[in-house]
């Protein structure tokens, strides 16, 4: 994002804002047994509350709300040409989830 006025930058600050909130939120959450849907739908009745819209999903199509990684060792890795692949920390693809 380019920051071209002052209300960008208080735009910005305000996602930042509810961005925030939300791993705050989703964090005190966190326990063995919750699910990511569990986790996603906390993120909905956040985003609702201020207005927010998650990215991942208006420009990727992304079917949840937040991305939520169970792996703790999960990264996104871009290669040469640019393109964005999922890995572990050895640099192997992880295998399908299901």
């Amino acid at each position: 994002m380019s920051i071209k006025s002052t209300a960008d930058w208080e735009g910005l600050k305000q996602v930042a804002r509810v961005a925030r909130l939300t791993l705050d939120s989703l964090a005190k959450q966190v326990r063995p047994g919750v699910t990511t849907g569990e986790l996603d739908a906390t993120a909905v009745q956040l985003f609702a509350a201020h207005g927010a819209r998650s990215a991942p999903a208006l420009v990727y199509g992304f079917p949840g709300t937040v991305l939520i990684s169970v792996m703790n060792d999960f990264v996104v890795d871009t290669d040469q040409a640019g393109a964005r692949k999922p890995v572990n920390q050895r640099g192997r693809r992880p295998r399908a989830m299901s």
